[in-house]
């Protein structure tokens, strides 16, 4: 559950700070701060999110492609979201990498997550004896506290900067881009169709609340 938040929250910050190059700069800048092996360059490109839809935070020494973030990223945020697990990933040696979460503990304190010593196993790693499974320790406490702290200074989250809200079909995020005609929606039916679908099977229709002034 706490890992599953953190990467929600690198998500919801990684959109916002898109809508401004700058505040996403400095995101990616107080991060490194905190812990610059979140950038540690990778032997290879991995996926990332489509540049259309937002994102994510990256140095600019190496590709985004190639930075640890972003497999962090593709590797637990998807699975967390959809099956509360996260995605190992096939290697080219026939080898696994999947990432693997710490969890609370008796004495934890969230205000304490970005000390030293709470730090001493996050981003590390481990390898199986047996099937050569390699796996990235994430502390999603400390991930968090860094998110948070880099946001904060970054500054992200402000009344003049709010990221572009999800929905179907996808809307374009720039003006240039053409329009989505309404045909080609997944959903392809009216508001007065699926009223009366459900009016049809049962589903009870309550009366708009009344507001006061």
């Amino acid at each position: 559950m706490f890992a599953r938040q953190a990467f929600a929250y690198l998500e919801l910050a990684a959109r916002t700070a898109s809508r401004s190059s700058d505040r996403l700069t400095r995101f990616a800048q107080y991060l490194a701060d905190r812990d610059r092996r979140y950038f540690t360059e990778l032997p290879s490109d991995v996926p990332i999110p489509r540049s259309s839809e937002f994102r994510l935070p990256s140095l600019p020494s190496v590709r985004p492609e190639r930075q640890l973030l972003a497999a962090l990223f593709d590797i637990s945020r998807h699975g967390l979201a959809h099956i509360y697990q996260q995605t190992p990933v096939d290697l080219i040696d026939e080898k696994q990498w999947m990432t693997t979460f710490t969890g609370a503990g008796p004495g934890l304190l969230m205000r304490d997550a970005g000390s030293a010593q709470r730090r001493s196993q996050h981003l590390s790693f481990r390898v199986g004896p047996v099937e050569g499974r390699v796996y990235l320790v994430v502390c999603p406490d400390v991930l968090l506290a860094d998110l948070h702290w880099a946001a904060r200074l970054a500054p992200i989250f402000s009344q003049y900067l709010a990221p572009d809200y999800l929905a179907r079909p996808r809307r374009r995020s720039k003006k240039s881009e053409p329009r989505i005609p309404a045909q080609r929606s997944p959903y392809a039916f009216s508001s007065a169709e699926l009223v009366q679908t459900l009016a049809d099977h049962g589903h009870q229709r309550l009366p708009w609340p009344e507001t006061t002034a």
